[in-house]
């Protein structure tokens, strides 16, 4: 009997260790693809702020916020009815601005430093896509 798991003793190693390496691959990939999540998260937060930038800005300068434009006409001319929002403006000179579009519950929130007459300021967007 022991001669019979002795000359089977390389097989299991060889069996043991294959196991091992696909444990091992399978573990690496789901953690690849919670990477790739979190990034699929942080691309669609730019890609809002972004859009929010481009809508408020200034023609052919962004960046550069017209607060005229912050609006519910002008962002519903942007964005349509699918997004909810609450914008904050924060100026260093300690003039905020706050204006709110949608349902706002459960906002995801994003920041962006842009230029508000020529002045640092903070815009501040919670998004939630309806």
């Amino acid at each position: 009997m022991a001669g019979i798991i002795a000359s089977k003793t390389g097989f299991y190693l060889v069996y043991i260790f294959v196991f091992v390496i696909a444990v091992v691959l399978v573990a690496n990939y789901s953690n690849v693809e919670n990477k790739f999540d979190f990034n699929l998260d942080s691309v669609k937060d730019s890609v809002v702020i972004n859009r929010v930038v481009k809508c408020l800005s200034e023609e052919n300068k962004f960046g550069e916020i017209n607060e005229a434009k912050l609006t519910q006409d002008n962002l519903k001319q942007c964005f349509g009815d699918r997004y909810s929002f609450i914008i904050e403006l924060k100026k260093l000179d300690g003039l905020d601005k706050d204006f709110e579009l949608g349902k706002t519950n459960e906002l995801k929130q994003v920041k962006r430093y842009v230029l508000v007459d020529k002045k640092s300021a903070v815009l501040e967007v919670g998004y939630n896509v309806a």
